[in-house]
Order: C-alpha cells, then structure tokens, then sequence
C-alpha cells in the first residue's frame, strides 16, 4: 500500500492521532509509509514538520530493523515493533547531570500495513501510557487498513 492508497483508507488522521496528543506531554504526532511520506499529522504539527518526522523516522526504522537482524542474526524479513529514542541536553562537563529532552517513540500500525506512528513527548510523561495509547491506536490503523474492503481493493488494483 502506498502513501496515497494510505491517506485515501485513513482519511482524517485524527481519529488515529487525537487519543495520543491529548495525553499530557505529547508534543508531536505523525502517520507515515514505509517509504518516508507524511500520510497524516497532528493538528499541533506543522506539515514541514511532519513530511521531515516521517522522513527521518523511516531511515531510523529501516536502519534499527537492520542492525537487529545482524546482531539477532534474526532473518532478513523480521519487522522491528517498537523503536524508542530518548534524547538528552547536551553536558558542558562529564560529570554534569544527564537531562532527557524528550523522547521519540515510532510504532508499526499491524504487519503488513506499510504504516508507522510517530510520537514525541516530553521525559515527564509516563513511557508506558504513551506505548499503551500507541499500541492501541496503531492496532485500531492496522485493522482499518486490512479491512476486508481495503485487501478487496487491493487485489482488484
């Protein structure tokens, strides 16, 4: 499925989106394709924001999935679930206190689907609750995707 054919199944993102971004702390939130493209965003991000969100959280799937594989010498066709980057200020001294910025947190919506979320929040924000509100919503996207009506327009295009 590509990112058009994902944009027409999704339609308004905000049935996806809307339960994630309302948990405190959450700053950002993006749909997008294997391939890098913005499929939907959050009304607090701005486009510019999202297509580069989407971009980058694509090379950081593909490339986390592939480092797996090698140091897991798990097969060539194992998906990656949950990749989680936490960034932190930077330390004028080695010995000064580490300080989480936030964290970044890319979901596959199902197998198969072709469809990721992306979710940035703050460090006070519980990793657990947004995983929760990921998991759920990312499974809601993966069933709306492989409908049985969407596999049917699929194998007649």
């Amino acid at each position: 499925m590509n990112s058009e054919q994902l944009r027409e199944r999704i339609g308004d993102p905000s049935w996806v989106l809307d339960p994630i971004i309302e948990i405190g702390g959450v700053m950002k939130a993006v749909i997008l394709s294997a391939d890098g493209m913005q499929v939907g965003k959050s009304d607090n991000t701005s486009n510019d924001d999202g297509d580069r969100i989407a971009a980058m959280s694509s090379s950081l799937q593909g490339a986390a999935r592939a480092a797996a594989v090698v140091a897991l010498d798990a097969p060539e066709d194992s998906p990656a679930s949950t990749i989680t980057v936490e960034l932190e200020a930077p330390r004028k001294q080695s010995t000064d206190e580490r300080k989480l910025i936030g964290r970044l947190t890319l979901m596959p919506a199902g197998r198969d689907t072709n469809a990721f979320i992306a979710v940035a929040y703050s460090p006070e924000t519980p990793m657990g609750l947004i995983a929760h509100a990921m998991a759920r919503q990312a499974k809601n996207l993966g069933e709306a995707l492989m409908s049985v009506s969407a596999r049917t327009a699929d194998a007649t295009s």
